[in-house]
């Protein structure tokens, strides 16, 4: 791809998958990467001449100067640096790189090197999509026109001023100062915030959304949240702050509690459509991952149907895999006011259900974690008109 400067210039995504950095062999990386360097009228000999002021490892000057002493690297100690180098050498000879996506692998991170970069002269990346696991601070310091971030929320992320869609994907319940964090280094308009993890504090997610900045931006919210409580209420907040808010996904379980004998324990306090939408809405999803009680979405919906004309005006289609309550009478009553009530086959459905891709298959839950979709589809999982 370095010697085809013309090939180069058309790739616009790269994935790096874990399997391909563990087959990562030290000398031909070196080699490579010496070979890349060299279009740049420079090599890695010469980049290390211009870092000597930095104090670099052993592992780092046989990188760089191709000697070493010992005939055994383990891949821990090799593989962060390595691929620190490559990762950087990559952005620089692909000059129209726009994706990124790298697969989770917990033992080790690795990110660009500045002054790799900085010797390349190679000073902002055209970066729009950005798929990982951990902040990558200095590939995004780089790519101030990011666009769209999918990540577990690991780590400290500098200010992204250009960042419209955030997607935090996570097997667990993240963590609030991470999400707080993420969300204040979205300084510019962010229009879509999903989150898919297995967690049940929904009211503390919508907490953190619930600032100034977000009420006129957000248009879509993905609440994909995976835990169901055997008790307690189902505290769903109102969205109606949101006032440019269009497409929702939510478990209907937030909204009316489930079938358990435990559910709440006493009377249960169901909420309502009609209360927590904003008149914005257009498009609903509503998945039923857990059974619900007899006749509160049913009854819900038929409420619903009747202020849609003048209460949800731009409203125009709910899709649900609740079989239940996506009959002929209510699709009829919908329609009349031009709305369309769709039923989802959860069992040929089209929801791309991603979250056994993030979390790997170790857990012996992740098989349930799409039950009734859920997942939003990932920019790795569009095609490039989608994107």
């Amino acid at each position: 791809m370095a010697s085809r400067p013309d090939l180069a210039r058309s790739v616009k995504t790269l994935f790096l998958k874990s399997r391909l950095l563990e087959s990562l062999d030290f000398d031909k990386s070196r080699m490579a990467f010496d070979t890349c360097t060299r279009l740049f009228g420079s090599s890695s000999q010469e980049l290390y001449r211009k870092t000597r002021k930095i104090r670099l490892s052993a592992i780092k000057r046989a990188f760089f100067l191709g000697t070493r002493t010992y005939t055994f690297l383990r891949p821990q100690e090799f593989l962060p640096i390595v691929g620190d180098q490559l990762l950087s050498i990559l952005v620089a000879i692909l000059p129209n790189l726009s994706h990124i996506n790298i697969e989770e692998d917990r033992r080790w991170e690795f990110d660009v090197s500045p002054a790799t970069l900085d010797n390349l002269g190679v000073r902002s990346i055209p970066l729009k999509t950005l798929e990982t696991e951990h902040a990558l601070p200095n590939l995004l310091a780089r790519a101030p026109g990011l666009e769209t971030l999918v990540t577990s929320a690991s780590g400290e992320f500098p200010n992204m001023p250009c960042l419209r869609n955030l997607h935090i994907r996570s097997k667990d319940a993240v963590r609030a100062p991470a999400i707080e964090q993420l969300l204040s280094a979205c300084t510019g308009a962010l229009s879509t915030f999903s989150y898919t993890s297995f967690d049940s504090d929904i009211v503390g997610v919508v907490n953190l959304l619930d600032k100034p900045r977000f009420y006129a931006s957000l248009e879509t919210l993905h609440l994909n949240m995976l835990k169901t409580d055997s008790k307690g209420d189902h505290k769903m907040p109102s969205l109606k702050q949101f006032i440019q808010l269009k497409s929702l996904f939510l478990h209907t379980y937030f909204l009316y509690g489930s079938r358990s004998p435990t559910c709440c324990w006493t009377e249960c306090k169901v909420k309502s459509l009609f209360d927590i939408l904003p008149s914005s809405i257009t498009s609903l999803d509503l998945s039923e991952r857990t059974p619900t009680p007899d006749g509160r979405m049913y009854d819900d919906l038929l409420i619903l149907s009747k202020d849609a004309a003048f209460a949800f005006p731009q409203l125009k289609e709910i899709r649900s895999n609740a079989d239940h309550v996506c009959d002929e009478y209510p699709q009829t009553l919908f329609k009349s006011v031009g709305v369309d009530l769709i039923y989802q086959d959860p069992t040929i459905c089209c929801w791309i259900d991603t979250v056994v891709r993030i979390i790997g298959s170790g857990d012996c839950y992740h098989y349930d974690l799409g039950y009734g979709g859920g997942a939003m589809p990932l920019p790795s999982e569009l095609s490039d008109d989608d994107l």
